[in-house]
């Protein structure tokens, strides 16, 4: 084995590792560690949550703070500056380690560049980019996030072959299969919130928790310009153990925003735009002042139009069922798919998965 398939071997056990906070360290990255001797892993560590250890304390922890003559494999330039943990490159450079292999510069500007120049001043070897292109798309939401101020959006569309968004009346509620939804489940505990519009909350009286996987409840959002979201709502009353965010309009009625906090549930109102309605960019600003980094949308058509439309969508999930409607809501837009590009498609169930990136 060369050395470069060598430190991509280990690499990519370190992203393995990064993956597993996955839904527990943001609006941290995602982060792992893998100390090697030789041909030999000596410890190994990830960040497993927020405010917990960073990915190289958790792995030094394992050597008492000691790996002379190592090399550190981490998935994120290490840190130089105090958070809710102290700077990891000086636990790094107190270790002894003789190398230290990188694959991806810290984007955040606290550190950006820095964590690099401290290794290199105290004599260790460091080396970048390795699998570069997989850690990018592994912390794309915090990228996003972390470039732009607002929060990485996703869109969540389930749809029958027609396009139909919606079963007729007295047929099952469920467009797509079992398979499906527990994959959405999965999804949604990889992101921050979970976001609806009004006709989603009142036609289908939804929970938007993670029950059919292990994983932490997303924060819910519903979108409802003129505060109709009645306190007898799933959403309202499982409000103090699911936090739920209700964004209204500066027009909506006071004491319908009054009754919702009442019950525990965070009201935020935004003023309205020229054309009399709340403004998406305004909707994702009030959010990532929450440090939410990541959304991830299910509402009905009307919403997944309005986010395609105002170009604010950056990854959207096809679940494409093999059944005919022939009417109700439809999924059709009027939007630029050329800009999207295929990453992935496999069956989930007898339904077909289709993930869509941005080609920004």
């Amino acid at each position: 084995m060369t050395l470069a398939n060598s430190h991509d071997e280990w690499m990519r056990r370190a992203l393995r590792l990064a993956q597993l906070g996955s839904g527990r360290v943001s609006p941290n990255p995602m982060v792992g560690c893998v100390i090697v001797h030789g041909e030999t892993v000596i410890a190994e560590g990830w960040h497993a949550a927020y405010g917990e250890l960073h990915a190289e304390t958790d792995a030094l922890r394992h050597l008492n703070g000691i790996a002379t003559g190592a090399t550190m494999y981490i998935t994120l330039e290490p840190c130089t500056h105090y958070g809710k943990q102290p700077p990891c490159i000086d636990a790094i450079i107190r270790s002894g380690v003789a190398r230290v292999v990188v694959a991806m510069i810290d984007p955040n500007p606290l550190v950006s560049g820095r964590g690099i120049d401290r290794l290199r001043e105290a004599g260790i070897e460091v080396i970048t980019d390795v699998l570069h292109d997989e850690a990018v798309y592994l912390n794309r939401r915090f990228l996003h996030w972390m470039r732009s101020g607002l929060p990485h959006v996703t869109l969540k569309l389930a749809t029958s072959l027609d396009a139909r968004a919606q079963m007729p009346a007295g047929q099952q509620r469920f467009i797509t299969s079992a398979e499906s939804r527990f994959h959405v489940h999965k999804l949604r505990a990889n992101v921050d919130a979970v976001m609806i519009g009004i006709g989603t909350a009142l036609y289908d009286n939804p929970e938007l928790t993670v029950r059919l996987c292990p994983g932490r409840n997303p924060v819910r959002v519903v979108i409802d310009s003129m505060c109709r979201l009645p306190t007898s709502t799933t959403l309202v009353t499982t409000a103090r153990e699911t936090p739920t965010i209700v964004i209204c309009s500066d027009r909506s009625d006071r004491d319908a925003r009054e009754e919702l906090r009442n019950e525990g549930v965070d009201v935020i109102v935004v003023p309205t735009g020229e054309e009399q309605t709340i403004l998406t960019e305004d909707i994702l600003r009030v959010l990532a002042e929450k440090k939410i980094t990541s959304i991830m949308a299910e509402g009905g058509p009307y919403l997944a139009a309005r986010l395609l439309r105002d170009d604010v969508v950056d990854e959207l999930h096809f679940h494409v069922a093999p059944v005919m409607i022939g009417s109700g809501p439809s999924w059709v837009f009027d939007t630029a798919f050329r800009r999207w590009m295929l990453r992935e498609h496999r069956h989930v169930g007898q339904d077909i998965h289709m993930q869509y990136v941005r080609t920004r």
